[in-house]
């Protein structure tokens, strides 16, 4: 028993922690420690590792914006390097070679203080163009031509619809245009070759018989009118994969804007979907409607994500740009700034009727148009209109803003331009070219105004200054104006996009596309 216990006491525990664990062979087998300095190299290795990853899980939210911040300054000072040795080499590949140490003591010989100015102005670019102030003067760069002017261009006016057309969007790339109208169709245009083609709403495919799919052939098909099939807005994602089109049937459907198929439609309105608009460099939809409200949507999700509600009548017009501002006006005489975040609105009151449409200049200026016939430019910063048009169409739009008569300035004659009268000149629609000061609006006058945002001394736009007019037949229900405003497109028809009180029975109802002249 004694023998047993001291064999049992010489016997070494193993040591914590390493039980179970084989021995490594080294090359000195007979040395004892080596099995313990293996194992401290072991820690020692995979120390720095273990660090790197404790100082990743640590970096704070301001050291993460300030490495990006740092990664973004040194992509565009490798950029602005780039463009100084193309441009000192002339851009010749064939000049490359011996001139490569001469061109690069020219670069390195670069004023700093040249460089960092132009850093600067870039970064102040940037910034404003995401925050989604006015940059671009492009106003003072086009030229409206009269019919009688050399190089006039006549607009292109296609058919396309069988009632009128109430809606347009253009995508970023000014390539594709959306329509959409009364009876119900959706057209999708190439802009440079005017061909369409059509998409279709679940149920709604093309038809071959000519009669309806249902009932027997000797029963007259009844005319197909304004109805729960009939379609009031438009809206395409800043980045052409998403459309979104919405109307009297109160769902917002969802096309994929490349291949046209139909995505999904989202129920949740309780009336006619008047207005839809995306934030830019989002799929965050906003859809208006009659029944007062406005609703957000989340198209990566597929899901609906809250409701705005304040107006105390009809919502007619959506818009938003890359804040998550959206500018609303209704049948309640109001046009409305909602802020997201921080879940309030801002009230604005000046039109005397229902205001029909409105769109952004800057993140804090917009312009608005209603039945009262004026259009208003406003600011965020002050409750009434900063500048104030009224009478903007109709048959005094000339006198007043120093352009000839109605059918003069569109090249219609006496008997053709479109009788005058009060819902003529309703302001139906306006747009604004993104990051620019250029506007344009619509009516039933037969003129599509251009407008020039004018500063103001105090700073931010002052008053809206008419650049001319563009000919058009019929009521003007949706307009959109290109990025490089080499173009205007609208969506007209021979009535209203919201009523019947007035009907222009000459006017095309489809998609019309103005060239204009820019320096």
């Amino acid at each position: 028993m004694k023998s047993a216990a001291k064999r049992a006491a010489g016997k070494r525990a193993p040591a914590k922690g390493l039980a179970g664990k084989r021995p490594k062979k080294t090359r000195d087998d007979g040395d004892g420690d080596a099995f313990f300095l293996a194992d401290e190299d072991e820690r020692n290795k995979a120390a720095p590792e273990d660090e790197q990853d404790e100082e990743e899980v640590q970096e704070t939210a301001d050291q993460l914006r300030m490495r990006l911040a740092r990664e973004y300054l040194s992509r565009l000072e490798d950029e602005d390097v780039a463009d100084d040795r193309r441009g000192v080499t002339g851009g010749s590949d064939e000049e490359e070679g011996e001139g490569d140490e001469e061109d690069d003591e020219g670069v390195r010989t670069l004023d700093a203080a040249a460089r960092a100015q132009r850093l600067a102005e870039r970064l102040q670019q940037d910034v404003a163009q995401a925050q989604g102030r006015v940059q671009r003067r492009l106003a003072g760069r086009v030229h409206v031509l009269a019919p009688d002017d050399q190089g006039y261009a006549a607009p292109a006016c296609a058919r396309a619809h069988r009632l009128a057309a109430t809606a347009v969007a253009l995508t970023a790339d000014d390539s594709t245009a959306f329509t959409v109208s009364k009876d119900g169709a959706i057209c999708r245009w190439d802009v440079e070759t005017m061909k369409r083609t059509q998409l279709y709403r679940p149920g709604d495919g093309p038809s071959t018989s000519g009669q309806q799919a249902t009932g027997a052939d000797w029963v007259a098909r009844k005319a197909r009118t304004a109805s729960r099939a009939a379609l009031s807005a438009v809206a395409v994602s800043s980045d052409g994969r998403f459309v979104a089109v919405g109307g009297g049937d109160w769902k917002v459907h969802v096309f994929d804007g490349v291949s046209g198929s139909y995505v999904q439609g989202f129920p949740g309105h309780k009336d006619v979907v008047t207005g839809l608009a995306f934030r830019d460099g989002t799929h965050t939809l906003f859809s208006a409607s009659a029944d007062r409200t406005v609703k957000l949507w989340s198209l990566d999700d597929r899901a609906y994500m809250d409701t705005l509600y304040g107006h105390q009548a009809e919502v007619l017009s959506v818009d938003c740009l890359r804040a998550e501002r959206v500018l609303t006006a209704g049948h309640d005489h109001t046009t409305r700034l909602w802020k997201i975040p921080e879940e309030s609105q801002l009230i604005f009151r000046a039109h005397d009727r229902a205001i029909d449409c409105a769109r952004f200049v800057t993140s804090t200026e917009w312009v608005s148009g209603g039945s009262d016939g004026a259009l208003h430019l406003w600011s965020a910063l002050k409750k009434k209109p900063v500048w104030v048009a009224r009478g903007a169409h109709g048959a005094d739009a000339g006198d007043a803003y120093g352009l000839p008569a109605a059918g003069v300035a569109t090249g219609l004659s006496a008997g053709e331009a479109a009788a005058p009268s009060t819902e003529h000149g309703w302001v139906t629609a306006v747009a604004v070219c993104r990051n620019s000061d250029l506007v344009a609006s619509g009516a039933g006058d037969g003129a599509i105004r251009l407008w020039s945002v004018q500063p103001s001394k105090a700073g931010g736009a002052g008053s809206l200054s008419c650049l001319g007019a563009l000919p058009q037949r019929g009521f003007v229900n949706g307009l959109a104006i290109a990025r490089s405003a080499r173009f205007v497109v609208a969506a007209v028809g021979q009535e209203p996009r919201m009523g019947r009180w007035a009907r222009d029975p000459r006017a095309r109802n489809g998609l019309a596309l103005h060239r204009l002249a820019v320096e």
